[in-house]
């Protein structure tokens, strides 16, 4: 018992580019030299050539002739079974014989016809008269193929195609390349005007795949250095992400081995996929300890123990949270969970594994690798650092004008034609005040922490802006305000009573 499988792996053309030979002749020297010999590659279930063209003899009727000679296609049937036969005539004086017998010969007859010629003398009938209808007269005989049912082209031209099938569970890719060496060492055999090519080939979408998978990575570990030597601006740092993604992407590769996955398409792209998640997990850990040492000046090893002490549970809460939304799509049933299934077990186990990686190797690598020194940026990384800070001060007060808009920096007092804005308090004509502004302006007032809360009144519309410390809470802004307008009242107070 073999396994049969019904996936091509292969299809194979033999033709004659110059058209020296027909197909019926390619395809019976492929059945007799090249036939066998692929079925002996390993891995392979069935070789079989589509519309194999056997030789045999074809006999063609002329019905006309027939009618005429009041004859039938059984008629012809019984004359071949009965002439094209081999018959065992049998011995002359073998024993027991009559009297003294000293010789036995043995009678040999000629067997099954050969040629066209031979089956054009079969006699259909004989006349009385002595004379005979033979074969010939009635249909015409060649040698040609068996059946024209199926004919193989390749760019139009005739061409004799062998399928290839798979073996389950065989390495298509060695068993590919297998067959072509071993048609390879049967080429230099070939009559000369014959040649051979590979049309069909399942083995170029994995191959493909496989390269977009080392393309992706090198793109991502590019990417990684350049974002790493950029930001931290320290060679070594870089060494690290280069010795921990491949690792976690071998060992990938090991769970899905130990699963009994192969590496096809669907792994494939989902490894594509995992890249990404496997580097982001070294990239956090790195950027931690890099900035511990920086800012607070400790060794390594203690900077190292301080930052997984930070980002250990983000990096697990991180691996849990992408395991339980694609771990329970493997448990989806039929077709399409077949399909799911490698998908999600590939990138589960690269992410697993990227977290192992990051809670033990990486921080290793730092302690091992990173050193803490003080050095003078260059040139570019300086405006780099420049443009840097600017842009992340600009974004902050951006975000700061946004809240100040929003939020409640202005009080109605209650009074009547006073209108809210944003920070403003426009007042129409409100002589008290503006008095009270001006003797605020005047004596200023204390915030917490020694932050001056100022009031200003421009032009003649009675424009009064508190202004508040950068980092207040809502909570102190309401409060400054209040003691602000109660400092204004109580000084107003006291110069009208000194008038």
């Amino acid at each position: 018992m073999v396994k049969g499988s019904s996936a091509f792996l292969q299809v194979l053309a033999f033709y004659s580019p110059d058209n020296r030979y027909d197909n019926l002749t390619i395809s019976n020297y492929v059945t007799l030299n090249v036939l066998d010999a692929l079925k002996r590659v390993p891995g392979t279930t069935n070789v079989q050539i589509f519309g194999a063209k056997d030789y045999a003899m074809r006999i063609w009727v002329r019905p006309d002739r027939l009618t005429q000679l009041k004859l039938t296609p059984n008629d012809l049937i019984r004359a071949l079974n009965e002439q094209n036969a081999q018959f065992a005539a049998g011995k002359i004086g073998q024993s027991p014989s009559g009297g003294p017998q000293e010789l036995v010969y043995t009678i040999a007859t000629k067997g099954r016809l050969a040629d066209a010629r031979e089956f054009e003398n079969i006699i259909v009938r004989a006349n009385p008269d002595g004379s005979t209808l033979r074969l010939k007269d009635v249909a015409r005989v060649e040698l040609a193929s068996k059946d024209y049912e199926f004919i193989g082209r390749l760019n139009g031209q005739q061409t004799t195609l062998i399928g290839v099938f798979l073996l389950p569970g065989a390495n298509a890719l060695k068993v590919a390349d297998d067959v072509v060496k071993t048609v390879d060492e049967i080429k230099p055999r070939f009559p000369p005007g014959m040649v051979y090519s590979v049309p069909y080939d399942t083995t170029k979408f994995v191959r493909v795949s496989i390269r977009e998978v080392l393309f992706t990575l090198g793109e991502a570990m590019l990417l990684v250095l350049l974002v790493v030597f950029v930001f931290l601006q320290n060679w070594r740092a870089t060494l690290i992400p280069i010795a921990a993604v491949p690792v976690s992407l071998i060992g990938s590769f090991a769970g899905l081995y130990l699963l009994g996955y192969s590496i096809n398409t669907l792994t494939l792209f989902g490894m594509v996929l995992a890249i990404g998640i496997v580097v982001d997990d070294a990239i956090v850990v790195l950027e931690n300890i890099e900035r511990i040492m920086h800012e607070e000046h400790l060794p390594a090893r203690d900077a190292a123990i301080k930052a997984m002490r930070e980002v250990a549970g983000p990096v697990i809460a991180i691996v849990l949270v992408l395991c339980s939304v694609f771990v329970p799509i493997a448990f989806l049933g039929g077709l399409a969970g077949e399909l799911y299934r490698q998908f999600a077990v590939t990138i589960a186990i690269a992410v697993v594994i990227s977290g192992v990686v990051a809670l033990t190797l990486t921080p290793s690598l730092c302690v091992l690798i990173l050193k803490r020194e003080h050095k003078i940026p260059g040139r570019v990384f300086t405006w780099f650092n420049e443009f840097f800070l600017k842009t992340r001060h600009r974004r902050r007060a951006v975000r700061r004008h946004g809240r100040a808009r929003h939020g409640p920096v202005a009080h109605h007092a209650g009074k009547p034609g006073a209108r809210r804005g944003p920070g403003l308090l426009h007042q129409r004509g409100d002589p008290a005040r503006r008095r009270d502004a001006r003797a605020h302006r005047q004596g200023g007032g204390e915030g917490a922490g020694g932050d001056q809360v100022q009031s200003q009144q421009r032009g003649r519309g009675g424009l009064h802006r508190v202004r508040f410390p950068r980092r207040l809470l809502p909570q102190q802004r309401r409060h400054h305000l209040r003691h602000a307008e109660a400092l204004g009242r109580a000084q107003g107070r006291h110069q009208a009573g000194g008038r």
